[in-house]
């Protein structure tokens, strides 16, 4: 079972190595801190949809690419479905 990490900064120094992103020139923009308003007060929902729209954005974008970009025919089965 994952514990959950008493040490920010620990936990993401961790995390952006992990990611091969630790490159101490250019720091992270947002600390994990920076997300707490997100939890609380209804806000959560409304940003886990925000999400959802960018992960179903890359699906498509990455669909097309894999069967041959913007073709008419890809147009016309992204319609459809």
């Amino acid at each position: 079972a994952s514990q959950i990490p008493t040490d920010v900064v620990a936990f993401e120094a961790e995390a952006l190595k992990k990611a091969g992103v630790d490159f101490a020139p250019v720091p992270p923009r947002y600390r994990t801190t920076y997300f707490s308003h997100v939890f609380s007060g209804g806000y959560s929902a409304g940003y886990y949809g925000y999400l959802w729209a960018e992960k179903l954005d890359a699906d498509t974008v990455n669909w097309f690419k894999e069967h041959g970009g913007l073709t008419r025919k890809n147009g016309d089965h992204f319609r459809k479905t």
